[in-house]
């Protein structure tokens, strides 16, 4: 009897393949390359950095200029705060070279160091003018214009529409209490006619402040 072949065995599974390294990679030549670690979404760049400089010198700037300007202006607008007496304007000096060439006595009434200057301006030709402003205490603008004559000329333009309210004499020179109409409405003026000078003194402050103007710069005029 012949003997019986053995039977084949059984084919073993072929073994896994070894793993490779998520780090490693390989290339067309078989060669092991690392794979690029990824950007952080955290990571400053170029660009950013450029306008975060950008911004901080604008606001740096800004600070700067809005300094300079609380020094320079103040904080806020004050109408109560005093100006330096080195930018008070000096009346007294430009009356002195108005005299020289005005055909009028030049006024410069004396008030007390509540009455701040704003303006002291001479103008000549056909119909010389001496004008003064200030700010009063209560912070209104009072105007003091002198001519030759308080014309009708000069009444329309500081005092649209008189209307003449009363009639006085201040150290013998009359004067005429008057008041606007029209857009001026309201304001009031005090016109005195001395020999050969004439004072208006208008603006929105009271009357017994407007009288106390005109009698300083009448007895100004006849000293």
């Amino acid at each position: 009897m012949s003997p019986t072949p053995a039977s084949p065995s059984p084919a073993e599974p072929d073994a896994p393949a070894a793993a490779v390294p998520s780090s490693e990679v390989e290339d067309a030549d078989g060669a092991g390359a690392e794979r690029p670690a990824q950007a952080s979404h955290y990571a400053m760049t170029k660009k950013n950095s450029s306008v975060r400089n950008i911004v901080w010198a604008l606001a740096v700037i800004m600070a700067f200029v809005v300094v300079l300007a609380m020094l320079f202006f103040g904080v806020g607008n004050d109408p109560d705060r005093s100006i330096p007496e080195s930018s008070r304007l000096d009346v007294t000096a430009s009356a002195e070279r108005a005299a020289g060439v005005a055909p009028f006595p030049v006024i410069v009434p004396e008030l007390s160091a509540q009455w701040t200057p704003r303006l002291a301006e001479y103008t000549g030709g056909a119909d010389p003018r001496w004008e003064l402003r200030y700010t009063a205490p209560s912070g209104a603008l009072v105007t003091v214009i002198e001519q030759e004559t308080v014309d009708a000329a000069l009444l329309a333009s500081a005092v649209p529409g008189p209307t003449v309210e009363d009639e006085y004499t201040v150290s013998g020179v009359p004067c005429q209490q008057l008041r606007s109409s029209g857009e001026a409405e309201g304001t009031r003026a005090l016109s005195c006619q001395g020999e050969g000078w004439g004072i208006l003194v208008h603006g929105d402050e009271d009357l017994d402040q407007l009288r106390l103007v005109a009698e300083a710069s009448i007895a100004d005029a006849q000293a």
